[in-house]
């Protein structure tokens, strides 16, 4: 694995950069070429054409910048277009949680011998799924 990038951030970058690519064809720059206006420009094809909100650029900005980053480092372009683009403000939405008697709720509707122990470690744990999923026993420290 790529610096222990899990599959999903991987397959993210992958659709990311396709996304930019795609668009990018039809312009017939070369990837020395590209400014950032015209990653300012992508980025409001993202917003008027394709609906994307705020996080969802920003996410799909980072993925450019960690490749144009990875370009500059390897000789490809001599300067990475995005550290001349700022990424789009945010609202931080208030978290909703679970409240302890929902989650002892939840835990008793589960009728399933697999299911049970995901859902109790995941919620003791703040553990995603697919952590969870490939979590091994000699990951876990039971003194600790």
């Amino acid at each position: 694995m790529l610096r222990g990038l899990s599959q999903e951030t991987l397959r993210g970058y992958k659709i990311d950069s396709c996304q930019f690519l795609k668009w990018l064809l039809p312009r017939e720059v070369s990837i020395g070429e590209i400014t950032g206006e015209l990653i300012e420009e992508f980025m409001r094809y993202l917003i008027f054409e394709r609906g994307c909100q705020p996080t969802t650029i920003n996410r799909k900005l980072n993925t450019l910048d960690r490749l144009f980053y990875c370009l500059k480092r390897k000789g490809f372009i001599m300067k990475n277009p995005l550290e001349e683009v700022d990424r789009l403000k945010t609202i931080e939405k208030e978290r909703n949680y679970l409240t302890r008697q929902e989650l002892n709720s939840l835990l008793a509707a589960i009728d399933h011998e697999i299911l049970y122990p995901f859902i109790f470690t995941m919620i003791h744990t703040g553990m995603r799924v697919s952590e969870c999923r490939n979590l091994k026993l000699v990951d876990v420290y039971l003194n600790e």
